[in-house]
């Protein structure tokens, strides 16, 4: 097995014979005050963490380790960055490296990678874990956001600690709302209150005869359009993970997805979105995940703020995303790995997912203290924890990315009015349903 690189440590396994000449050699040549620190270098056990690999995660994997190891100087930890185009390659190097006989002791998890880690047999279940150390599932249950838990949790077990989360809000321009003589949304707000708000920002600026100002930016992500099927009471699997998504409720979540372009028109149609968007100045609302929250935090051009997400006939929803820290099934150092993945969600490593805007921690004081605090940005920024309280990830499938192709593929066939609702949802449902 080759050796990875991180900034924080080099990683290769030397060969056994060799490790065990270098140790001889140390201990004939080291005076006989030093053999007891020697001894307790050899009783340090040494786990890896497998993570996505990026510039710009580094420090906060480098400020996690340490802050580890500051608190259990009897474990090392070595992180090994995975480089990854999509989420099959990280499971394939993960099973290539268990293949090899040197399996990661800790795994990153993203919710929507749950069920394919966990059919392929990457993970333990944490259950026993969390039976063996009662105190540590208390302070899970009462400290942790309850969605933030619920999101690593399939058919019926703990896969995961959550590390930090994600949730979708809505974003909106608050001098475009004072132009059009509108208030803020409320937390009760609708989806047919927001079709008449963006309305009404909705304007040709230049007297061309074609808007500039769109009340909305339609982003086609399934952060968006997620919540609005949720919120008709319309879902994709049911409960034995059947295909169920050729369903009325569905028709007219997806009526009002295609209305936004084509029947209200407001948010550009094909060929009409050239130099518009929400940081332009020139959108009213856009419903997108916590992250944009960092790029608008560099707006100074216009006042912006954060609403609830809209709610539908039978439900108000939010998308909820995020990682979470998980035992391999294969660590040889279960024990030690456990002592890592419970740490994600303590206040130092909580607090440094704040510090490096790594997303929401999941600890609820964290999150009301530092990444909300005292002065915060947006003004209405203590509304993103709300929505964890009604938020849902996406299903919980291990079909989920083949899922998310077919939607991809037939979402502009709605969207641009060549097929309707009803076309869509069927048609949808049928390739879904040939998924195996």
């Amino acid at each position: 097995m080759k050796g990875f690189v991180s900034s924080h440590r080099f990683y290769r396994p030397a060969p056994k014979l060799a490790f065990r000449a270098v140790t001889l050699v140390a201990a004939v040549a080291m005076p006989l005050f030093s053999i007891g620190s020697l001894a307790d270098v050899q009783a340090k056990t040494t786990i890896t963490w497998a993570v996505v690999a990026g510039a710009n995660y580094e420090a906060r994997y480098n400020q996690t380790v340490a802050a580890f190891e500051k608190v259990h100087p009897d474990i090392e930890v070595k992180w090994i960055p995975i480089v990854v185009g999509v989420s099959s390659d990280f499971q394939q190097k993960i099973l290539t490296m268990a293949a090899a006989g040197e399996p990661p002791d800790v795994i990153r998890i993203d919710v929507e990678n749950l069920p394919q880690y966990v059919r392929l047999g990457l993970l333990d279940d944490l259950g026993p874990y969390l039976a063996k150390d009662p105190s540590y599932a208390k302070s899970l249950e009462t400290s942790v956001f309850p969605a933030a838990r619920a999101a690593f949790n399939y058919e019926g077990k703990q896969w995961g600690i959550p590390l930090t989360v994600t949730v979708s809000s809505t974003y909106y321009n608050a001098d475009l709302l004072d132009q059009a003589g509108l208030n803020p949304p409320t937390d009760q707000w609708t989806w047919d209150d927001m079709v008449a708000m963006a309305k009404r920002m909705t304007k040709d600026r230049n007297g061309d005869g074609k808007p500039d100002q769109f009340g909305l930016q339609q982003t086609t992500d399934y952060v968006e359009w997620l919540p609005l099927m949720y919120s008709y009471g319309g879902e994709i699997i049911d409960a034995q993970h059947r295909i169920v998504f050729n369903s009325p409720a569905n028709v007219k979540a997806f009526q009002m997805y295609q209305s936004w372009q084509q029947k209200e028109h407001i948010s550009p149609r094909d060929g009409e979105g050239q130099n518009v968007g929400f940081d332009q100045g020139n959108v009213g609302f856009i419903m997108m995940a916590d992250w944009v929250r960092q790029v608008y935090q560099h707006i100074t051009k216009f006042r912006w703020d954060v609403a609830s997400i809209p709610a539908g006939p039978k439900d108000q929803v939010a998308f909820i995303g995020g990682g979470a820290m998980g035992v391999s099934a294969a660590s040889k150092h279960k024990e030690a790995a456990w002592e890592f993945v419970k740490f994600a969600t303590s206040d130092a490593v909580q607090g440094i997912m704040v510090a490096n805007r790594a997303g929401i921690p999941v600890v609820q004081r964290i999150a009301a203290e530092q990444y909300v605090g005292s002065r915060p940005l947006p003004a209405h920024q203590l509304t993103i924890l709300k929505m964890l309280q009604i938020a849902r990830s996406a299903p919980a499938d291990v079909r989920w990315e083949r899922m998310l192709a077919i939607f991809r593929k037939n979402l502009p066939g709605l969207l641009g009015g060549d097929t309707s609702a009803t076309e869509f949802v069927t048609k949808t449902a049928d390739e879904l349903s040939a998924l195996r």
